[in-house]
């Protein structure tokens, strides 16, 4: 009987539920970046594969530096060959849409192995269902998203008692970004509260011991300047991350002051798991990244469908999965059951309003249950078709000038663009510049917000036309420049 349970197979209904995932929003992030409806992440990202590739091991032209320099995430190196066979954005969205499907099969496991096999396929169906998976999927591409898996299956060969593994995906964990110590800390102290001191002294020296040299020694070397990442997000709590821990531990009262003007952040978050985590005491683990997202002055980080949720999400999963074989311990199957289908019917009802709320032109994206009020509405997408029909003739009508442009034209734009422009001259603009020399230059007028945020948009088109140049596109996205070619006498 141990011998099944440990071997036991993952149905084929969840393998074809998995390809369907992935086919479909592959097809729904391929129709996101063709109506520009992504923050240009990608292109990021892009940017350093292609670099890296081509000998500059991780260098970010963005950011000027080593992209080491501000995260670490090493795991890069796994895409790498991926990366060079298809020389393509497209890479992105098939790992993302894998790497969230996969952590199915590690539910199912799980579930079976927490002795809840009555409701393992309920859970695994809620899993692929999640509606803030959904949304995880839609933001921009960042590789913390990979931690769903690898979490799950850490947990998962902890409870196996494989400990070989268990411990090489810790290791794993610890290349993937750097906020990943501090969740391998907490398991740490969960395993030690949790009567396994002996491993859980282990992890959280791994976890510790992580964090240091990746804070304090890998990323400053890498970095152009002194390092503490996002430093102005965090200033009012102290220069470092020592100073910042000695404020949360020194003055409780005002974070908890800070923390109950943001109560209705977790609220959000604990609704679309019906409060279950509330009753496992290994949520303890997310602890550190609510207080990164709570405590930062970036309200971005505690918008539910960006990466900042990832970690706490996936740990949440876990925790609603202990919290339902507590309850069945306490009351039996029976009530496990109704609860579970309780899950279920909630999230298949934010589902459809999601989707109903994605094709409605006129809809306000707050109004998902599982939003709240810290998203903006341009950083969810819209798949109404009016509205992406227009959207997507604007790309066409891009994508053929560039087209139209020859191979050797040098091109200034923003990051958002590297993925139809590497076959060019391409270099980013940077509107403080003093000249322009590029041949062509594309504005981004939505990157007014961001990337241009410190220099008006007026004030770049005046000093573009002062350089001689002529406008030769213009649509609600995009307005392309071409330097014009002085007369020769």
């Amino acid at each position: 009987m141990l011998h099944k349970q440990n071997k036991i197979k993952v149905p084929t209904w969840l393998i074809i539920s998995i390809i369907v995932y992935i086919i479909i929003f592959f097809i729904l992030l391929y129709i996101r970046q063709n109506t520009f409806q992504h923050n240009g992440s990608e292109g990021i990202m892009e940017d350093i594969l292609l670099n890296s590739i081509n000998g500059k091991f991780f260098y970010s032209n963005t950011f000027n530096q080593n992209f080491l320099g501000l995260h670490f995430s090493l795991i890069y190196i796994l895409f790498f060959p991926m990366y060079y066979i298809l020389k393509s954005y497209l890479l992105f969205f098939l790992i993302k849409s894998f790497f969230i499907s996969s952590g199915s099969i590690i539910i199912y496991k799980l579930s079976n192995k927490l002795e809840l096999s009555e409701i393992k396929h309920l859970l695994t169906i809620i899993f692929l269902i999640s509606p803030i998976m959904w949304l995880l999927n839609f933001d921009d591409f960042f590789i913390i998203i990979v931690t769903i898996p690898l979490i799950l299956m850490t947990i998962y060969f902890l409870k196996e008692k494989k400990m070989s593994i268990f411990y090489l995906l810790l290791i794993i964990l610890l290349v993937v970004e750097e906020e990943t110590t501090l969740i391998i800390m907490m398991l740490g102290i969960y395993l030690f509260l949790k009567h396994e001191k002996k491993i859980g002294l282990k992890v959280f020296f791994i976890g510790i011991i992580g964090f240091i040299l990746i804070t304090n020694i890998i990323i400053p070397s890498f970095s152009n300047e002194e390092f503490f990442i996002y430093s102005d997000r965090f200033e009012y709590l102290g220069d470092n991350p020592v100073e910042i821990a000695k404020t949360i531990i020194q003055k409780p009262l005002v974070i908890l002051n800070i923390f109950l003007t943001k109560v209705d952040y977790i609220y959000t978050l604990l609704l679309g798991f019906l409060f279950l985590p509330l009753i496992s005491s290994f949520s303890i683990i997310a602890i550190p990244i609510f207080l990164i997202n709570i405590l930062s002055t970036n309200t971005e980080l505690l918008c539910l469908p960006f990466h900042y949720t990832s970690l706490i999400v996936v740990v949440f999963f876990i925790s609603t999965l202990f919290g339902l074989k507590y309850l069945k311990q306490k009351f039996g199957s029976k009530i496990i059951k109704k609860i579970t289908y309780l899950l279920l019917v909630l999230n298949i009802i934010i589902c459809f309003t999601t989707i109903f709320l994605l094709i409605n032109k006129e809809a306000n994206l707050n109004q998902i249950p599982v939003i709240n009020n810290y998203c903006y509405q341009k950083n969810l997408p819209s798949f109404n078709y009016e509205y992406l029909k227009e959207q997507n003739k604007n790309y066409h009508d891009l994508h053929k000038s560039i087209s139209n442009m020859p191979l050797n034209t040098s091109v200034l734009g923003s990051h958002k663009l590297l993925p139809i422009l590497k076959q060019l001259e391409f270099d980013f603009l940077f509107p403080n510049a003093e000249f322009f020399t590029a041949e062509h230059i594309i504005i981004d007028k939505e990157e007014n917000d961001l990337f241009y945020d410190s220099y008006p948009l007026t004030e770049l088109y005046e000093k573009i036309y002062n350089q001689n140049y002529e406008l030769v596109l213009k649509n609600k996205n995009y307005l392309i420049f071409k330097k014009i070619k002085e007369q020769t006498h």
